[in-house]
């Protein structure tokens, strides 16, 4: 089994390199995988980090401390990998970049992902009680779209809306409940959200490709998504599994639509009923695609795996800003 060195780097503020994650259960599965910031052969990079230095007034971040490894920069958010600092790139968007670029959306790394693919019993209704509460608005991120919180506001003024994320929080029973059940974050969410009969989930931005957790954590819950993002959403869901809001011309006739749903029991559970994925759809195709993604990159020798230019101002860049880093590291402990 061959022996690869791996590093992440400038990623999201509660990764941790050692919880298995799908791209890390496919390296194993293949690979003997090693651990290490210390000259490694492969670089998984995000858009994160401190992002502190800028060099010609480009933002540079860690992953520019291995000039020498291959790099695959996984976003995570609605941006585009930048090649030409990166060998390969996995993102959102629906392209064609020869061996270099794989969309794989960010829901499908949830294992919430898998349950969707399980076959699912019917609700009825008496599932859906008097104690089922109305709607939630649970959202940390105060930079979205202004569509967001707009919506939020209009839905709110026809039925309250239990907001209990830190954004526009009215409520603390989501931290209660995590509280009180031990739950991790992730499936006290879910356990949570089950309450609702519907939850908005609307992206941080709109973007064709752009799909996150945001539609998929309600239905794992069987809440109805009322969702806005991912134009091209029907690829990735059954669009009768949830209120589509591209399907409305404004946002206060979305609202109006909820209103109707949430009074007619046989609407509500007709979408509540609804397979959740695109019709036909028994695999994962995403975590399929991102496998024979990984294989192509890791399994031939590293020399092979190289597509980044590494000469003129692209390696300059990288070069000098290791050189900048080395620096600054021996001043600091100097000081």
């Amino acid at each position: 089994m061959k022996t690869i060195k791996l590093h992440y780097t400038d990623m999201w503020g509660t990764f941790d390199p050692l919880a298995p994650s799908q791209i890390d259960r496919i390296l194993r599965k293949h690979f003997h995988v090693v651990l290490t910031d210390q000259d490694p052969d492969y670089v998984i990079c995000s858009v994160f980090g401190d992002g502190a230095t800028r060099r010609r007034g480009v933002r540079l971040r860690e992953h520019h401390l291995y000039p020498d490894a291959i790099k695959i920069m996984y976003s995570g958010e609605n941006t585009l990998p930048d090649l030409n600092f990166c060998d390969y790139g996995i993102g959102f968007d629906h392209l064609v970049l020869g061996d270099r670029y794989q969309r794989v959306p960010l829901f499908a790394m949830n294992d919430g992902y898998q349950a969707l693919l399980q076959p699912r019993a019917p609700l009825t209704r008496d599932d859906i009680t008097s104690s089922v509460e109305f709607c939630n608005f649970t959202f940390t991120n105060n930079m979205a779209m202004p569509a967001r919180d707009q919506f939020f506001h209009l839905l709110n003024d026809r039925k309250p809306v239990l907001s209990t994320g830190r954004h526009l929080r009215n409520s603390d029973a989501l931290d209660l409940h995590q509280q009180q059940t031990g739950l991790d974050p992730q499936q006290a969410k879910t356990d949570f959200l089950a309450r609702f009969k519907f939850t908005i989930a609307f992206e941080n931005s709109s973007h064709p490709g752009y799909t996150t957790e945001k539609v998929m954590d309600p239905l794992v819950a069987r809440s109805v998504p009322i969702y806005l993002g991912n134009p091209r959403i029907a690829d990735d869901f059954n669009t009768a599994a949830f209120i589509n809001g591209h399907d409305f011309p404004s946002l206060d006739a979305l609202a109006d639509e909820v209103m109707r749903i949430d009074a007619d029991d046989a609407a509500y559970l007709a979408i509540l009923n609804a397979p959740p994925l695109p019709p036909g759809q028994r695999e994962e195709p995403h975590l399929c695609a991102l496998e024979r993604f990984l294989l192509q990159i890791f399994t031939p020798p590293k020399a092979e795996a190289q597509r980044r230019q590494r000469y003129g101002w692209i390696g300059r860049i990288d070069d000098e800003y290791s050189a900048y880093r080395r620096r600054r590291t021996r001043r600091w402990r100097w000081f």
